[in-house]
């Protein structure tokens, strides 16, 4: 007896596969496994900006994977083509297999243990310079008990926490370092002092704005506000602001000469170059 091989419909599969050429869509995908989602709990759990998110979403149900159903003003996303995560799976067994999979999670876990053992033995030495009448291995257990604790929620919870403080801290913080490190550049033109406060102003706003956007906290009237700026779609929408206010308050300082006169009416915040001018002498 023979088996009749039935060609697949080679259209639809390109579509599946080329839906899937995403780690998002990948995560979003994951998620939709476990139940239907709301598109503002996909944008909480991910840490994403809703236009994105629904960008990736449209993409799927293009593709036939998931499914969309309006109630009220809320939209629900569901996973109608669940084999698409033996797909998944097959795929990953294929590229790593077994002992390659082994191996990943070794890793995994290593870089985890390392990250979370720097991140409490840093955390209870900063907090025994604070309170040196508390020793060292109490906030050392103390920390490893509340990092347990966090756990057992389970990575949802956590990441429901965490998202939004990333999200609002890295804007302001990759501004701040990229400006340090270019001061010393132009040190001997420009003292920045409006420059720093501007270009950080804007970006602890926007991020502000974002995370308010992304919680569902107003997203009918910030989203089409926050996507004005190129590259909102991926989250790097504070950019382009930032930089437009950096140059106007480099423009500020130039004119008014506000850094300088800032660092001559604080010289104590000029004393270790000094000293190490004067040692170097």
């Amino acid at each position: 007896m023979t088996t009749t091989y039935k060609a697949p419909n080679t259209s639809a599969a390109a579509g599946v596969i080329a839906a899937l050429d995403s780690p998002l869509r990948i995560a979003i995908i994951s998620r939709l496994a476990e139940r239907d989602h709301f598109v503002h709990e996909l944008v909480k759990a991910t840490g994403k900006s809703q236009p994105l998110i629904s960008q990736h979403l449209r993409v799927l149900k293009q593709a036939g994977i998931v499914d969309s159903e309006r109630s009220g003003r809320e939209v629900t996303y569901s996973l109608i083509a669940p084999r698409v995560l033996d797909l998944l799976a097959d795929a990953a067994n294929l590229t790593m297999g077994t002992i390659g999979q082994a191996v990943f999670s070794a890793i995994v876990i290593l870089a985890c243990m390392t990250t979370a053992v720097g991140l409490i033995t840093s955390t209870s030495a900063f907090f025994e310079m604070l309170m040196p009448k508390v020793k060292y291995h109490v906030w050392a257990c103390l920390f490893t008990a509340l990092s347990i604790l966090f756990a057992f929620q389970g990575l949802d919870t956590v990441l429901s926490i965490a998202v939004p403080f990333i999200t609002f801290l890295y804007p302001p913080a990759t501004s701040l370092i990229a400006l340090t490190l270019i001061q010393p550049v132009v040190k001997k033109s420009v003292v920045f002092y409006w420059t720093y406060r501007l270009a950080l102003w804007v970006s602890v706003l926007w991020s502000a704005l974002s995370v308010i956007a992304a919680q569902g906290w107003g997203a009918d009237a910030l989203d089409p506000l926050l996507s004005l700026a190129p590259g909102q779609s991926v989250d790097l929408g504070w950019i382009v602001p930032t930089a437009i206010a950096a140059v106007i308050g480099l423009v500020v300082d130039i004119a008014t000469k506000a850094g300088e006169k800032h660092a001559a009416a604080n010289p104590q915040a000029e004393e270790p170059a000094e000293a190490e001018a004067l040692a170097e002498a």
